[in-house]
């Protein structure tokens, strides 16, 4: 029963950024874009997408490659601001790495994802980390209720 309600939440969050009016685009640097995309929340959520990711990534790349990955993290002095993050590359030759994962703030939550070339992976990661730790706070981010 557990994997059916973790496999609904991951589909559930997956199909929820398909309405173009739920998905910011933020720029990055070079041209470089994330998308970013309010879905609807859930405490688990970190948790359970990480653990969909895990479970997920290697059957859709059987050659996947897991660059880094973090099951749960905090962001902010508070502790209020939550967020679970998988790095991967779709064979240990693709020179694109696809960062993706979950930030949650209070009862709010959103997806992101920005796919970078490998060889500026350090410098994008760590501005995809600025730019959720903002999402909570970027109004053009909320969707309207």
């Amino acid at each position: 029963m557990n994997i059916t309600f973790l496999i609904a939440l991951f589909l559930t969050a997956s199909s929820a950024d398909t309405g173009d009016n739920n998905v910011t685009v933020v720029s990055l640097i070079d041209g470089v874009e994330m998308q970013i995309a309010e879905i609807p929340y859930s405490r688990i959520l970190p948790f359970a997408y990480y653990d969909q990711a895990l479970s997920s990534i290697p059957g859709l790349y059987p050659n996947a490659e897991i660059v880094a990955k973090r099951r749960y993290g905090h962001l902010g002095n508070d502790h209020s601001t939550a967020y679970s993050m998988i790095c991967y590359k779709e064979s240990f030759e693709y020179n694109e790495v696809t960062i993706s994962g979950v930030v949650v703030h209070i009862e709010k939550a959103w997806r992101y994802e920005a796919r970078v070339n490998a060889n500026h992976y350090n410098d994008m990661l760590m501005l995809v980390i600025e730019k959720i730790s903002a999402a909570p706070f970027n109004n053009l981010l909320q969707r309207a209720r």
